[in-house]
Formats: structure tokens, C-alpha cells, sequence
């Protein structure tokens, strides 16, 4: 009835309310995020002193790791570190935004890469939904990324692999180099669809 209703605008409200004061406090960043940013800088601020733009690149790094090999995502994050910069240094909230705008264009390369992996090997969205489900749960320290090893177990789970496959797989690994410990989403999708697209796939 109508009562009931009302505590569902109500509850809405509230949430709305604390969505808005999460936006202002710390960009609309996760508590996690927000904290591992606090805990880096908080200190260093509340005694006086200022962030260097330059120290919080490298910091960004620590967040983002597949961005230290990649001279775009390097340049990407100059540019908006550079652009929050007032007087040459960064306050809590400019930071916030660094992370927060960072992070979003991230996303949005993440799932459109994902998308063309998925189409470029046939996956339809419910077998990517599935590999999805397979591999956050394999993402045992919510990165995001998997490891070498990570990786193999997750294979081993999703697909029964043949010999030929097993040694594609490796080959594959080989090839990615130091990025081989940092594989995302999208790559995973791609070695999945080149060793199911090769010989004699195990059932999916």
C-alpha cells in the first residue's frame, strides 16, 4: 500500500543523498579506492606538506599497473594529473578525480575490447557471461587481472584442452612477456577464442 511506497521514496531519497555526498567527498570512488588514496597521502597532507605531481604518477602505477608499460596510458595520466595540478601540486579531492577519471576511461576501453574480442572470436554474450563469472572468481585479489598461474587453473576449468592447446596456450603466454602476470578480461577472451578456434576444442 501507500506506506509502503513512501519508505521505498524514502529509502530512495536517502540513498540518492549518499550517492551525492560520496561524489563531493571523494569523487564517487569506491570506500576501497578512496581509503588506499587516503592512506597513501593523508599523513603527508594533514602535516603541512604537498603531493608532487610526479609522486603521484608513480602512485597511479601502483593503482593502475598496466599502465607503466603502456606509453598512451602513461601519457593519459600525465595529461590529467597535469590538468588537477594547482600550483604545481595535488590536495586530496584533485586526486580523487585523477583516479576516478582515469578509472573510467579504463573501463570504457576495458568493455569495448572485450566486445570486439568476443565478436572477433564468435562468443556469444551468454558464453561470455559464463567466462566472465569463471574468471572473477579465479580474480582472487579483485585486480581485475590474472596471473600466469591464475590463468592456467582457469583454463583447466573452463576448457578441456588438448595437447596441441596446452603448448598453444604456453606459446601464447610466452609471447605477452612481463604482461603474461597482468592479464585482463578481454586478452583472456582472445587466447580463449584462438585455442577453441583451433584444433579439436574441448566442450565449453
Amino acid at each position: 500500500g501507500a506506506p509502503d511506497l513512501l519508505n521505498i521514496l524514502a529509502f530512495l531519497r536517502f540513498l540518492r543523498e549518499g550517492m551525492v555526498k560520496n561524489l563531493r567527498e571523494s569523487a564517487g570512488l569506491s570506500d576501497t579506492m578512496a581509503s588506499k588514496i587516503k592512506g597513501k597521502f593523508r599523513m603527508k597532507l594533514d602535516s603541512g606538506r604537498t603531493v608532487e605531481p610526479q609522486e603521484f604518477e608513480r602512485f597511479m602505477y601502483e593503482l593502475f599497473k598496466s599502465a607503466r608499460s603502456n606509453a598512451v596510458e602513461r601519457d593519459k595520466i600525465k595529461q590529467l594529473v597535469r590538468d588537477h595540478a594547482v600550483n604545481g601540486t595535488l590536495g586530496l579531492n584533485e586526486m580523487f578525480w585523477i583516479v576516478r577519471l582515469y578509472g573510467d576511461t579504463v573501463e570504457e576501453d576495458k568493455l569495448e575490447k572485450e566486445k570486439n574480442s568476443a565478436t572477433s572470436v564468435g562468443f556469444t554474450e551468454q558464453q561470455v557471461a559464463q567466462f566472465r563469472q569463471a574468471f572473477v572468481v579465479a580474480d582472487l585479489d579483485g585486480s581485475g587481472e590474472l596471473s600466469e598461474e591464475e590463468i592456467l587453473t582457469l583454463f583447466e576449468d573452463v576448457v578441456s584442452l588438448s595437447a596441441a592447446q596446452v603448448s598453444r596456450l604456453h606459446m601464447e603466454l610466452e609471447e605477452l612477456g612481463d604482461r603474461k602476470d597482468s592479464i585482463d578480461f578481454s586478452e583472456f577472451l582472445r587466447i580463449l577464442g584462438l585455442l577453441v578456434n583451433s584444433d579439436e576444442a574441448g566442450e565449453l
